[in-house]
């Protein structure tokens, strides 16, 4: 702000107002540019509120590894310049296939923290599983 002569400045950190009306619509417009980001071929971003989906298409453990890592760091790379912080906690990486459970499953990590490997996860209300059974989601 500025003054007369005097110029203040104050840097906030805190995010996006909880539970105000204006919230969703500033996050929108925030991640609106992620959603646009380019990505390798058979990877794609979903959104929906305030979680973001990744989705990579590839046969063979180091190929997906490649293909995560690549996409993450163009994630990563967006975070920073928006100055979007992501839940490192809540982020969980599941291998969908035929198999279900790998015997070597990939790792990746994001910004140098591993990634949770699991089995089941929950996206829009429905429990997803790493073979596509919808057994998770029945019991």
């Amino acid at each position: 702000m500025d003054y007369g002569t005097s110029t203040v400045t104050r840097s906030y950190s805190t995010g996006c107002p909880q539970g105000s009306n204006s919230g969703p619509l500033l996050w929108l417009l925030i991640a609106n540019d992620a959603l646009s980001l380019h990505f390798a071929e058979d990877v794609k971003i979903l959104a929906y509120a305030d979680d973001f989906y990744l989705f990579a298409a590839a046969t063979g453990k180091h190929v997906i590894q490649a293909k995560v890592r690549e996409a993450l760091a163009v994630l990563g790379d967006w975070s920073k310049s928006a100055k979007v912080e992501f839940a490192h906690e809540k982020t969980q990486l599941i291998p969908f296939g035929k198999k279900g459970r790998q015997k070597y499953p990939p790792y990746c990590s994001f910004a140098g923290k591993a990634i949770k490997l699991t089995r089941n996860m929950k996206m829009l209300g429905v429990i997803l599983d790493d073979g596509l059974t919808g057994v998770a989601h029945l019991t």
